[in-house]
């Protein structure tokens, strides 16, 4: 009876549509880290191109290892004392993307720490790493790390993985695309790294729920591998590796391989240590942290860097006199 009305609503539509197309792609080009830009690590927020960072959580307890959740509007990440001590507690916590809404998914009682979350990509789970005190005295050298689940909304919290070996950790878990298989470190079969008590790990793939685990990376005496990460199209599998480094400690750099474990090819050639890759959404780059000076020992100095996938165009994203490290796209 209108016709002009029903114009006037497809074109509203057709620019909402617009709009929100435009908001989407914004939201998936930031990219969350830690940062420690106000005296302690907390969430920041980055374009992909680095600016605009903005501060999204506040407080003196330290935060790490932040995710994204599927669909963007959440953020899992791992909160603790800036002094560690025996019976201290480590939890997750979910946060929405503006700062808003934090809330524990996890109780530390300090007998068990929680940390470095990863989603399911039905964003109904989450991987983590359960830290168990089996020798309280012996600080950090007492834990031992096993990868676990849990439900987003804090219920049905089980153990996938056990010790394999003297010091056999796991640690640092992604899960596939798919939702089928959980990527992961481990020292369980791994020759030592260093001097003690520096193990060095593999990468392990497992089903879901724990079974069939299996080795995809065989790194030489001397050498560790760590910190895996899929792709968007779970083809790939991002790691930090030293395996082709100059030194076990220092001579870290990002890789990628099949999601099978064939094909190890390396992206950055840096005689200063990098590590912690993530994918960009369209698969085209990884974002990692790194040292901004070419010496070793400076870990408070840490900025984000950006590689193609292809192991060129690298550019660094941020500068900041302290920390911004461990960030996900």
């Amino acid at each position: 009876m209108f016709p002009f009305l029903n114009s006037r609503v497809a074109a509203a539509a057709v620019f909402a549509a617009i709009v929100a197309g435009h908001f989407a792609a914004a939201e998936q080009g930031q990219i969350v880290f830690v940062c420690n830009r106000s005296g302690a690590d907390n969430l920041c927020l980055a374009s992909s191109s680095g600016a605009a960072v903005r501060q999204i959580t506040t407080g003196r307890d330290l935060k790490g290892s932040p995710r994204w959740s599927p669909d963007r509007r959440r953020i899992a990440f791992h909160q603790r004392p800036s002094v560690m001590t025996p019976g201290e507690p480590m939890d997750i916590y979910i946060v929405n993307s503006d700062g808003s809404g934090i809330r524990n998914l996890t109780n530390s009682d300090g007998s068990i720490l929680y940390r470095n979350p990863a989603w399911s990509r039905d964003g109904s789970r989450l991987a983590l790493e359960c830290g168990i005190r089996s020798r309280p005295q012996a600080g950090a050298n007492g834990l031992a790390w096993r990868i676990c689940i849990i439900g987003a909304d804090g219920t049905g919290l089980r153990t996938l993985t056990d010790g394999v070996g003297e010091g056999g950790n796991s640690e640092s878990p992604d899960w596939s695309p798919d939702g089928t298989r959980i990527v992961f470190h481990s020292t369980r079969a791994a020759m030592p790294s260093g001097p003690p008590p520096l193990p060095g790990s593999d990468i392990y793939v497992m089903q879901a729920d724990g079974s069939n685990v299996r080795r995809l990376t065989t790194t030489r005496p001397g050498r560790t591998t760590q910190n895996p990460a899929w792709s968007p199209d779970a083809g790939q599998i991002a790691f930090a590796s030293t395996r082709d480094g100059d030194s076990a400690t220092t001579g870290w750099d990002i890789h990628v391989m099949r999601a099978d474990g064939t094909n190890v090819q390396r992206l950055t050639r840096e005689s200063k240590p990098v590590g912690h890759p993530r994918w960009s959404p369209d698969g085209r780059q990884l974002v990692f942290h790194s040292t901004s000076a070419r010496v070793a020992g400076t870990a408070a100095d840490v900025e984000l860097y950006v590689i193609g996938a292809d192991g060129t165009n690298m550019r660094r994203l941020t500068e900041n006199q302290l920390y911004d490290g461990q960030p996900d796209w």
